[in-house]
C-alpha cells in the first residue's frame, strides 16, 4: 500500500465526473429523442434537453460525493470494485425519474427515459471496466516518466 497517497481534489473530481457525465448525457438524449419520435409518447426536445441536464450535474455532484468518500476509504483515488456502480446506477435512475415525472407528468415517459439512461450507463461502464481498480499515484508517475522517456528517444531519433 502506498503510504503517500493523496486523495483528489473535490473540484478536480467534479470536472472529470460531469465530462464523463455529460458524454453519457448526450447519448441518453440522442437515444431518448429517437425512442419518443418512434413511440407515440411524444416529448418536446427542449423539455429532454432540460431533464438530461438537471440530472447529468444532480447525478455528478452526488456521485463525485461518494466516489471520493468510497477512495478515501479505500486509500486509492481509483479504487474500483461493484459498489460505486451500483451507487451510480441508483443515483441515475432516481434522479433521472424524479426530474422527469416532476417534469412530464407521465410515468411510462419517465420510466422510458430511466430505462434509456440505465442502459447507456451500463454500456459506459462495461467499455470502461469500473469495476476495474485503476493505477495508484506511484504507477501514474511511473507511467508519464516512461512517456517522457519515450518521447525523448523518438526527439533524438530525427
Amino acid at each position: 500500500m502506498d503510504t503517500s497517497w493523496k486523495p483528489v481534489s473535490f473540484s478536480y473530481a467534479w470536472w472529470g465526473h460531469l465530462i464523463t457525465g455529460f458524454i453519457v448525457g448526450v447519448c441518453v438524449l440522442i437515444a431518448s429523442a429517437v425512442v419518443f419520435w418512434l413511440l407515440p409518447y411524444k416529448m418536446p426536445v427542449h423539455l429532454l434537453i432540460i431533464i438530461v441536464g438537471l440530472s447529468v450535474v444532480i447525478c455528478e455532484t452526488l456521485s463525485t460525493t461518494f466516489d471520493l468518500n468510497y477512495a478515501r476509504k479505500k486509500k486509492h483515488n481509483s479504487p474500483g470494485g461493484w459498489l460505486p456502480i451500483f451507487a451510480k446506477l441508483f443515483l441515475l435512475a432516481s434522479i433521472y425519474f424524479a426530474a422527469s415525472y416532476v417534469l412530464t407528468g407521465s410515468l411510462s415517459s419517465a420510466g422510458i427515459i430511466v430505462l434509456i439512461a440505465i442502459a447507456v450507463e451500463l454500456v459506459f461502464v462495461v467499455l470502461l471496466r469500473a469495476w476495474k481498480p485503476g493505477m495508484n499515484d506511484e504507477e501514474v508517475r511511473q507511467a508519464w516518466r516512461d512517456t517522457a522517456e519515450a518521447a525523448k528517444r523518438v526527439m533524438t531519433e530525427n
